[in-house]
């Protein structure tokens, strides 16, 4: 995942050479769980990766990102939903596997969404489908 990302930054560098600035694109490789090694930013996005986390666990997570995260920065979150095509062919089957992998996305949505109407400090700004094969949420961190 590192790697096609780099690409995209060499690819916006190429793009974008005058309003790009690629020296502030920092690439860390993590788990949601430990604190990163960084200073806040302005835009922390997650693509295809929350649903990684463990069930019951999203306040944890997404609390620590906030922590990294400016005022009035953006967490962008997009993933897979119903229509979704997998890496995994075998998740791509309609298939008892295939269900339960949309059933464990659907309950981590329904717990950043849990934690968005909890807290204080953050907002939801946008959400929206493409097409029912993924989602996104697009949320700033306000005081």
């Amino acid at each position: 995942m590192l790697k096609q990302a780099k690409q995209n930054k060499n690819r916006l560098k190429i793009l974008q050479p005058k309003t790009f600035n690629h020296k502030k694109i920092v690439f860390k490789q993590n788990d949601f769980y430990n604190k990163l090694n960084i200073k806040p930013v302005n835009v922390i996005l997650l693509s295809n990766s929350i649903h990684f986390a463990n069930i019951n666990s999203i306040h944890f997570v997404l609390n620590n990102l906030l922590n990294y995260l400016s005022l009035n920065g953006l967490i962008i979150i997009k993933e897979p939903w119903i229509n979704a095509i997998f890496a995994d062919p075998k998740l791509n089957d309609d298939s008892i596997l295939r269900n339960n992998k949309l059933n464990y996305i659907k309950k981590i949505k329904d717990e950043i969404f849990t934690f968005i109407s909890n807290s204080s400090f953050i907002k939801l700004l946008d959400f929206n489908y493409f097409n029912d094969n993924q989602y996104y949420l697009l949320i700033i961190k306000k005081i």
